[in-house]
């Protein structure tokens, strides 16, 4: 994800020498060939380990690459990076499955074992950019598959602005009768950094479940949290969670609140830049790469924001 995440940056921020760096060693170690529908398409790898190829595909990952080389097509008015996109793109609705509150993007898809996952995580959804690439008229499906993403986030929302991390539509083999949704979160367990990707990735198609997420989170600032029993809005027991939300999620939380609640950003944003200094002292952990990255995402953000202001 971390690696996706860059080539957005680097179309975020127009920096075409950036991408150009960047894009080459991505496709030869991410971007798989994919036979997806009717189209020979492409999937990014989830992860990559040393030499190794991808053991399987990541449909986030694959989706933040589309929408990297999207912009960057829109951007530069380059063709070639509009129909990788929209290969990219094409491979990641061959992830589909199901029908109605069914419906889902499954996870991956194994290229050793031929074989898709069952479940699905509301991380890997992008109605917005769905809805942008359908407006274009580039690609007649995706205005369908923006309209089905958008309900199943919906769908995943929770009352007090939360979202379910997970969804399995075997359930109803336990339950076949019964009108509830396949969405849930493992031990009711629910991260609001997630849930602030999730929102913004909804926040032009939905604004009113993306700001009913972002008063949550501020009713909690500032100090949110890592994890919330979900469904009752209540914290872990100390010794069961960390300290405090981590710091690309902080950015996460910041960028939803630059769309809805600049008063509100501006309290985060001292926050914010102080957790940069920390990751370039060194002080983070092990998901160092994209803590940085959100962040850089979120500075590119308040530097637009901080352009249009009067």
């Amino acid at each position: 994800m971390d690696a996706a995440l860059f080539l957005l940056y680097a179309v975020e921020s127009e920096n075409r020498a950036l991408l150009d760096e960047l894009l080459p060693p991505f496709r030869r170690a991410f971007i798989v060939p994919f036979e997806g529908g009717a189209h020979t398409s492409g999937t990014v790898g989830w992860k990559r380990r040393g030499e190794e190829p991808p053991d399987a595909s990541g449909t986030t990952e694959t989706m933040l690459a589309a929408k990297a080389l999207w912009r960057a097509g829109v951007l530069w008015k380059n063709e070639s990076f509009l129909e990788e996109s929209l290969s990219l793109i094409r491979g990641y609705l061959a992830h589909e499955s199901g029908k109605e509150k069914s419906w889902q993007i499954r996870n991956y898809y194994n290229y050793g074992t031929r074989a898709f996952a069952v479940n699905s995580y509301a991380l890997g959804y992008f109605p917005d950019f769905l809805f942008e690439v359908a407006r274009s008229g580039g690609l007649p499906e995706a205005s369908e598959a923006a309209e089905r993403s958008l309900r199943f986030l919906r769908n995943a929302a929770l009352p007090n602005g939360l979202f379910s991390s997970s969804f399995d539509p075997e359930l109803r083999t336990l339950f076949p009768e019964a009108e509830f949704s396949y969405h849930f979160s493992p031990d009711f367990r629910i991260k609001p950094g997630d849930s602030a990707f999730i929102a913004l990735e909804m926040a032009e198609s939905d604004p009113t479940i993306s700001r009913r997420t972002l008063a949550l989170l501020k009713v909690f600032w500032p100090s949110i949290p890592d994890t919330l029993y979900g469904f009752l809005s209540l914290e872990l027991l100390s010794a069961e969670r960390r300290p405090e939300i981590s710091t690309g999620h902080l950015a996460g939380v910041y960028r939803l609140a630059l769309r809805f609640d600049e008063a509100f950003a501006r309290e985060i944003l001292p926050v914010l830049n102080e957790r940069a200094l920390s990751l370039l002292s060194g002080n983070e952990g092990e998901a160092w790469t994209w803590d940085a990255v959100n962040v850089l995402l979120a500075l590119l953000d308040e530097e637009r924001s901080r352009k249009l202001r009067p």
